[in-house]
């Protein structure tokens, strides 16, 4: 998959909690700057190490358990530091958005999870052809729930 879809999928699902518990009188977890890290945490592996054939992305080191295992103490870390409140929830979505980048890849042409031992996981049940498609679709989706919860704090604000 492309960075439209393995950026907007988790800050999608996000601003989707934070909509629904806004709704319900509650207050947000995570503001819209803080999507901004969880979009970055999301393009982390292709970040690190960019892959531009499949043959790459199976080699390579991000897209593995180790690197998803040995991200999380600097994602708690890092949290911690640059959020005082809510860090977990800022910890919690940043590192799920990892998780979800190399499922996306599992399901776009596989990953080699536990890479540098033999075997790719996954394959392309989410065909290349669809790829374009996907990340228009997440991207205009995530752009409506945004100004979705906007509105709706703007709204909590005024009554």
């Amino acid at each position: 998959m492309y960075w439209g879809t393995h950026a907007c999928l988790p800050v999608l699902t996000v601003t989707t909690i934070d909509t629904l518990r806004v709704s319900r009188q509650q207050p947000r977890l995570i503001t819209n700057k803080q999507l901004w890290l969880i979009a970055l945490a999301a393009l982390l592996p292709d970040i690190l190490s960019p892959h531009f054939s499949i043959a790459d992305r199976h080699s390579s080191w991000t897209h593995t358990l180790w690197f998803l295992g040995g991200i999380l103490p600097v994602i708690l870390i890092l949290s911690k530091w640059l959020v005082k409140t809510n860090w977990q929830w800022l910890a919690f979505y940043c590192y799920l958005a990892s998780c979800i980048h190399v499922f996306l890849d599992g399901i776009a042409g596989g990953v080699s999870f536990l890479y540098p031992m033999e075997g790719v996981f996954g394959d392309y049940y989410v065909p290349w052809k669809y790829w374009i498609y996907s990340d228009v679709g997440f991207i205009l989706m995530t752009r409506l729930m945004l100004f979705i919860l906007n509105r709706k704090v703007k709204q909590q604000r005024l009554d």
